[in-house]
C-alpha cells in the first residue's frame, strides 16, 4: 500500500536521475507469424507469458495460443501450444488467466445447431503447461449466428480469489431494457452466486463501461445513462448524461444505484476500484467545455453496504499545470479568460485517457492518464482526429478485405497513433489534489496501433516507475525542443521516469548491465509488467530478436 505521507508540492520539471539496473536475459528468435501478447502472471519463481501464433504460410490461418514460462533469470524454461479442439471441432480462444494460483485456458464454442455459445475453462498444468483433459462449461448464451457468438466478459477480484463471468445481450428491441447475467466463481471453478437481471434503463439510453467484483463476490457495474431523446454525440452545452454505479450484493435480491451526476460540468472519463474496507473509490476527470478535454478531477467515496456517500468533490487542476505546454501568447489568453470567467476559452487538457487508478492506504487515490489520439490521414493530406481510442476504425480498417491486399489506391487512409505526456495526480481522501506531476513525451507511429508507444508502470516503496521509448535528445536538459520518439531502434532508447513521493520527476536511460554495444532494443511497454514488489519484467525487441530484462526497483 502507498504511504499516507505524500508531499504537498510537486516539482514538474524532469531531472536526470541515477540509472536503474536492468539485467537482460538470453536473446531468442521470435517464431514466424507470432507475437508476444502479454505476461499472464507470476508464481514467485518466474512468470508466464502468452504468445499468439497465426498458422499458415502467410499467417492467414487460425490463431493458436502458446504459453511460455520464464525463470528469474529471464530464461525460457518451457513452452507449449494449447489445443483448442473440442469434439472434433475448433474452439475459439478467449484468454489465459491465473485464478486462485491456477492457470486456466478460457475458450468458447458456437453450436450452430442449437444456436448457443458455450464458455469453457480448462486447467493448465504448471509442471509441463499441458491442458488437463477435463473441460468445464461455465456459461452458455443464446446466439443467432457465429458473428455475434462471443458475449462473454470476465473480471478477477483484487486478490484473485473471485472470478466474475458476465454476459449481456446485444439483441434488444428498441425501448426494451438491456439483459445482463453473471456468475461468480471461487477457485476450482466453484460457483458461489449467479443472477440474471434487466438493467433499469432502456438499451438505447445506457451503456456499460466497466464491471468489477470484490473479494467477497459482490458485483458492480459502471455505466453511462443518457437522458431520453438526448444525442450521444453532443459535445457542448450542458451534459445530457450521467454516470451510474449499479451494486449487486450477493446477499441481497435487489440492486442499488449510485448516480454520479453534476449538471454543471461534464464528467469526461471515470473509473472505480474497491478498497480493502469494501468502499467504492470512484474518480476521473471533469470539464466545463465538453467531453474531449478536462479541467480537473472528480472524486467519490461510497459505502455500498450502508448506501451512503462518504466524500464527493470536484477539484480543478492548477493553472500552471493546465498551461504547461501552451505558448506564452496562449497562456496569456487563457489567463485573461480565467479572470473574465469565460469558461469556453479557459485552459483545459485535451485528449487524456484515464489509464490507472491506484488506491492509497488512507482512502485517497492516484490517477494516471496519458494523452492519446489517432489521426486519419488521406492521400490528399486531409485528416480527422479520433480521441480516446480507435475501436471503430480499427475494426473497419484492419478487418477490411482491402487491408493487406493488392488494393492500395488513394482511398486507403493512414492512421497515426499519438501517445504523448503522462500525468500523475495524487488525491487526498477529501478529494483535494495533493500534487500533480507531468512526464513529457511525444510518440507517434503509423499503422501499427502504437505497438512500441505508451508506457508500462510499476509501484515500489512509494515511488512510481514508468518505462517507455524516448528520443535520446530529449534527455538533454539544455534542449528546448521535444523530439518525436521513433520506432527505429537507432534513434530511440528505453528510459525510466521515476515519480517520487513529493511528485518530483526524474528520468534516465535504462542501465543495461550485461548488454553489449549494438544489442540495443526497443521495448513494447504493453507487454512489460511488474512481477514482484521490487522487480519489473521489461520486454525488448530488435527485429525478430527478443529478450526480457529484470529491472530492479529501488
Amino acid at each position: 500500500m502507498l504511504s499516507q505521507a505524500f508531499g504537498a508540492i510537486a516539482q514538474n520539471q524532469t531531472e536526470t536521475a541515477p540509472m536503474l539496473r536492468a539485467k537482460w536475459g538470453q536473446v531468442y528468435k521470435e517464431p514466424t507469424n507470432s507475437n508476444l501478447s502479454k505476461i499472464i502472471a507470476t508464481d514467485g519463481d518466474g512468470f508466464y507469458a502468452l504468445r499468439m501464433h497465426r498458422e499458415g504460410m502467410l499467417g492467414g490461418g487460425n490463431i493458436k495460443p502458446i504459453v511460455e514460462y520464464y525463470d528469474k533469470n529471464m530464461k525460457l524454461i518451457r513452452e507449449r501450444s494449447l489445443d483448442l479442439e473440442y469434439k472434433g471441432k475448433d474452439r475459439d480462444f478467449k484468454d489465459v488467466i491465473m485464478f486462485g494460483r491456477q492457470l486456466y485456458l478460457l475458450s468458447y464454442f458456437y453450436n450452430e445447431k442449437h444456436e448457443k455459445t458455450y464458455l469453457f475453462a480448462q486447467k493448465i498444468r504448471h509442471s509441463n503447461l499441458q491442458l488437463e483433459s477435463e473441460v468445464t462449461k461455465i456459461e452458455e448464451w443464446n446466439a443467432s449466428n457465429k458473428e455475434h457468438a462471443d458475449p462473454f466478459g470476465f473480471h478477477l477480484s483484487r486478490d484473485s480469489s473471485k472470478l466474475l463471468v458476465y454476459t449481456h445481450s446485444p439483441f434488444v428491441e428498441t425501448g426494451d431494457k438491456e439483459k445482463f447475467s453473471f456468475h461468480v466463481f471461487a477457485p476450482d471453478i466453484v460457483e458461489i452466486s449467479s443472477k440474471s437481471v434487466r438493467l433499469p434503463y432502456k438499451d438505447e439510453n445506457y451503456g456499460v463501461e466497466e464491471y468489477q467484483v470484490d473479494n467477497e463476490g459482490n458485483v458492480y457495474l459502471l455505466g453511462i445513462a443518457y437522458m431520453a431523446g438526448a444525442s450521444k454525440l453532443k459535445r457542448d452545452g450542458k451534459p445530457t448524461y450521467y454516470y451510474s454505479i449499479l451494486s449487486y450484493q450477493k446477499d441481497a435480491e435487489a440492486h442499488h444505484e449510485f448516480k454520479l451526476e453534476n449538471r454543471d460540468v461534464f464528467i469526461t472519463d471515470l473509473t472505480f476500484r474497491i478498497a480493502d474496507n469494501h468502499n467504492l473509490i470512484c474518480t476521473g476527470f471533469y470539464s466545463e467545455k465538453g467531453t474531449f478535454s478536462m479541467k480537473g478531477i472528480y472524486f467519490l467515496n461510497v459505502d455500498p453496504k450502508s448506501k451512503t456517500v462518504i466524500t464527493q468533490n470536484l477539484q480543478p487542476l492548477d493553472f500552471n499545470f493546465l498551461t504547461a505546454n501552451l505558448s506564452e501568447r496562449n497562456k496569456k489568453l487563457a489567463k485573461e479568460a480565467a479572470v473574465k470567467n469565460n469558461k469556453s476559452k479557459e485552459a483545459e487538457l485535451a485528449n487524456y485517457s484515464l489509464d490507472k487508478l491506484i488506491l492509497r492506504s488512507d482512502g485517497g487515490a492516484i490517477l494516471v492518464a496519458e494523452q492519446y489520439y489517432v489521426q486519419q490521414v488521406m492521400q490528399n493530406n486531409n485528416y480527422s482526429m479520433y480521441p480516446y481510442g480507435s475501436s471503430y476504425y480499427n475494426r473497419y480498417y484492419y478487418n477490411s478485405p482491402y487491408y493487406g491486399s493488392a488494393y492500395n489506391n488513394n482511398r486507403r487512409p493512414d492512421y497515426y497513433y499519438n501517445y504523448n505526456d503522462i500525468i500523475v495526480i495524487n488525491i487526498r481522501p477529501t478529494g483535494e489534489i495533493e500534487w500533480s506531476a507531468r512526464i513529457p513525451k511525444l510518440q507517434e507511429s503509423r499503422n501499427d496501433q502504437g505497438l512500441f508507444s505508451s508506457y508500462s508502470m510499476a509501484v515500489a516503496q512509494d515511488k512510481f516507475y514508468f518505462v517507455y521509448n524516448e528520443h535520446p535528445k530529449n534527455l538533454n536538459p539544455q534542449s528546448d525542443r521535444h523530439y518525436t520518439t521513433s520506432t527505429d531502434r537507432g534513434s530511440s532508447i528505453v528510459v525510466v521516469s521515476t515519480v517520487n513521493k513529493d511528485g518530483s520527476v526524474k528520468t534516465s536511460p535504462l542501465r543495461s548491465v550485461n548488454m553489449e554495444k549494438g544489442q540495443e532494443v526497443l521495448t513494447r511497454p504493453k507487454v512489460c509488467r511488474q512481477i514482484s514488489r521490487s522487480e519489473m519484467a521489461v520486454y525488448g525487441e530488435d527485429g525478430r530478436n527478443y529478450r526480457f530484462a529484470s529491472l530492479s526497483l529501488e
